[in-house]
């Protein structure tokens, strides 16, 4: 086995250094590997399926469905079934993977955004097992998440043992999440849009490709298995577009639709808020609790169990005699049961969801708005499908991607122009009420803000370790009133910070807390010491603290600096780091990425860079990096205090895409610097061994 590890990685760079001397041989090797891709996509939501159903049918006694299952199983078991599988899928979030629960997309998306697509390849069997225990168990969700994870995990997996760049890795994730949509839901076209749209948010002819290669392929192997049929059954001869004047109550039902979305992310987010911050009980317990609510809601209303896919199939296809009153009840009910099946640490998706809720919507909709005008309206059913477009559409804020999929799920396109309009409307009302989908809800409570598929807070990927520290002005506990005026008639800081023998934090003085003393500080200068006026709760942050965190921090407290202490167990004070040094790196971030974007693409086609002096006194320069910094860390190199020069890329050994580095990024041997200096420290690097 020893032997044979040394000729897998030599025959894995003879194929990419084949590739990587034919003519665009990136785009090609990015291509066969969606291929590769998409396939194992789709035999893998092949297998999540059967997994599903096999849990369905163990936990619900042979039905092929927990709603199915209803009228021949005990009522104990439909209040208990989904509180076990949630005590089941909180083990493995407690002891496996925390990723697992929720629906998935939001780490996916924060993957792409974030760590350049790389993900845990172990997400893939966590994930389906967690999500199948759910849903199998009767939890309000549905597939097409869980999938979405899986998917994009196995596209980071196979770009990162083929060693792609970061911005084909980013894509490749994209792939898999698009033959996971495409092969959940046998919408191969919708899968694709969705990627571009959602995960990626780039349209771009390079980039839409290998998506779209994934989505037909994983769709292919999911057809050879389940057929060429669309997910819903309609009537026979389809929904018709009756009459122009109907556009008025399909966009009434946009308006409504927009509504839905964002009381559901509000649920939904309010929920995951009472469970994980204000529900005191073990981690591990909090699904299960979640399990038994819907259980008891299921009790009532049964409809609310599971993917749903039964009940809107009785609404697509007008198999019911629901008056719209109670349609609008399992659509309350619904949005409660998934909020409480997520929010309480659950896995599965929202998509499923969100079209029951869109089908219960429009059905009560299009009920009220026939029986006033029989002649010139469609039934119910015509208005259910164009609701589940609309919901999807508000909630994930991907007006495309929910068009296209109810195309695809029905079969139908006579109702293009109601369904286009409904959807329409309805994200642009949800996106102008509220500047977050039900993805990014998850990700901007991480402090992640998302534009395009990319992070807007450039900060957040910086530790406070590579911003230079001030020292602290620090004061005696038993310092008396008197001695603190005068420190602070002569001390440029504004916070004063008392210290325990043993180093560590005892609390602050700021000048809000001075001032409420001046005006009696003739009577209080002998009675008063520091320890009477300090603050004893002050907020700290370490050197693994992100500046997006400190910034934060800054605006909540209006603080000017902020102690920063080793740890927050030991609480020893190491100094502090001032905001106008946090907006100094946030200018020179700006700075640095604007000049490498400018730079990056001829740096990367240069066979050789010598020097290229910028100025009288400063040098550009790419270096091989030093026999004695191979190893360490860009912060532990002290590259910038030693040496005096700036790292603003690094283009690694293997001959991947230059990168704009980290203080947390390695230096390995063969690595080119791209550094800028003044020229006597380029020359004094340069001769570094």
């Amino acid at each position: 086995m020893g032997l044979m590890q040394p000729k897998i990685t030599t025959i894995r760079h003879i194929i990419l250094s084949r590739f990587r001397q034919l003519r665009q041989s990136e785009q090609t090797l990015l291509i066969s590997l969606s291929v590769i891709v998409g396939v194992l996509t789709g035999f893998t939501s092949v297998g999540f399926r059967k997994l599903v159903d096999l849990f369905t049918g163990w936990i619900w006694r042979g039905g092929e469905s927990p709603l199915a299952a209803v009228g021949t199983v005990s009522p104990w078991l439909i209040l208990l079934a989904p509180a076990a599988g949630g005590l089941l899928v909180g083990l493995i979030i407690r002891y496996a993977a925390s990723e697992v629960k929720g629906h998935g997309v939001p780490e996916v998306m924060e993957a792409v955004a974030l760590r350049d697509g790389r993900m845990r390849s172990r997400l893939v069997p966590l994930k389906a097992l967690a999500s199948a225990i759910t849903i199998g168990s009767g939890g309000s969700a549905g597939r097409e998440g869980p999938i979405v994870l899986i998917g994009s995990a196995l596209g980071s997996t196979i770009g990162m043992i083929s060693r792609l760049p970061a911005k084909f890795l980013r894509i490749l994730v994209a792939a898999g999440a698009a033959g996971g949509i495409g092969a959940t839901f046998n919408t191969p076209v919708a899968g694709a849009i969705f990627s571009a749209e959602v995960i990626l948010g780039d349209f771009g002819v390079a980039h839409f490709t290998p998506v779209v290669i994934s989505s037909v392929m994983a769709t292919a192997v999911s057809r050879s298995f389940f057929g060429d049929n669309p997910t819903f059954a309609i009537t026979p001869g389809g929904f018709q577009f009756v009459s122009v004047w109907e556009l008025i109550p399909y966009a009434v039902l946009g308006l409504l639709a927009a509504g839905v979305a964002i009381l559901f992310i509000k649920m939904l987010s309010t929920s995951t808020d009472l469970f994980d911050d204000r529900l005191p009980v073990p981690d591990w317990l909090r699904p299960a609790i979640g399990g038994l609510l819907l259980g008891l809601l299921a009790l009532v209303i049964p409809q609310v169990m599971g993917v749903g896919y039964e009940t809107v199939e009785a609404m697509l296809g007008e198999l019911h005699t629901w008056p719209w009153s109670f349609m609008f009840l399992i659509l309350a009910a619904k949005m409660l049961a998934t909020s409480l099946t997520l929010g309480s640490g659950g896995s599965g998706g929202i998509f499923s969801p969100s079209l029951l809720m869109g089908a219960m919507l429009g059905g009560a909709v299009g009920t009220v708005v026939h029986a006033a005008f029989p002649a010139s309206s469609a039934t119910s059913g015509a208005y259910a499908m164009v609701g589940m477009g609309a919901v999807l559409a508000a909630t994930t804020h991907a007006p495309l991607t929910a068009a296209l999929m109810l195309f695809e799920l029905t079969a139908n396109y006579r109702i293009i122009l109601p369904l286009m309009l409904s959807c329409t409307m309805a994200t642009l009302i949800a996106t102008r009420l509220s500047s977050v989908s039900i993805y990014t809800e998850k990700l901007k409570k991480r402090g992640v803000m998302l534009s395009r598929g990319r992070e807007i807070n450039i900060l957040r990927n910086i530790p406070v370790r590579d911003v230079p520290l001030t020292e602290a002005a620090t004061v005696s506990k038993d310092a008396s009133l008197p001695s603190l005026m005068a420190l602070l008639a002569t001390s440029t800081h504004s916070r004063f910070f008392l210290l325990n023998d043993d180093g560590s934090l005892a609390g602050s003085i700021d000048l809000v807390d001075l001032r409420k003393v001046i005006p009696e500080q003739e009577h209080l200068r002998n009675l008063l010491l520091a320890t009477d006026v300090a603050t004893s709760q002050v907020q700290v942050v370490t050197p693994e603290s992100t500046l997006n965190h400190v910034m934060w921090e800054f605006g909540r407290s209006h603080a000017d600096e902020l102690p920063v202490v080793d740890s927050e167990e030991s609480g020893r004070l190491l100094g502090v780091v001032r905001q106008q040094d946090v907006i100094a790196r946030y200018n020179r971030e700006i700075l640095m990425r604007d000049m490498v974007e400018e730079m990056r693409r001829g740096v990367e086609d240069a066979a050789a860079l010598e020097t290229v002096p910028l100025g009288d006194r400063y040098l550009l320069a790419e270096i091989t990096v030093p026999g004695s910094l191979t190893g360490l860390t860009l912060s532990e190199s002290e590259l910038r205090s030693r040496y005096g020069v700036e790292v603003i890329m690094i283009r690694p050994r293997d001959g991947d895409e230059a990168v704009i580095p980290a203080g947390s990024r390695t230096l390995e041997e063969g690595d080119l610097l791209l550094i800028v200096g003044e020229r006597d420290a380029v020359s004094k690097l340069k001769k570094l061994r």
